[in-house]
């Protein structure tokens, strides 16, 4: 049950330790309602992945 949150809400990979993207999810502070709102793909996640953040911001990746 826990895990179940612990996913990106943009891409919905899972984020939890063990999973790859821990070490540098950023919290996603809103609550389920407005990430409804805001037309998250995976509201339900609390979190969003390295990943995804590089690409809303526009930085550039340096990944595995």
């Amino acid at each position: 049950m826990q895990f179940e949150k612990e996913i990106c809400n943009e891409c919905g990979r899972a984020v939890h330790f063990g999973s790859g993207l821990f070490v540098n999810r950023v919290a996603d502070l809103n609550d389920i309602e407005t990430r409804i709102e805001m037309r998250k793909p995976f509201p339900n996640g609390e979190y969003i992945c390295c990943e995804c953040t590089y690409q809303i911001y526009e930085y550039p990746y340096v990944g595995n």
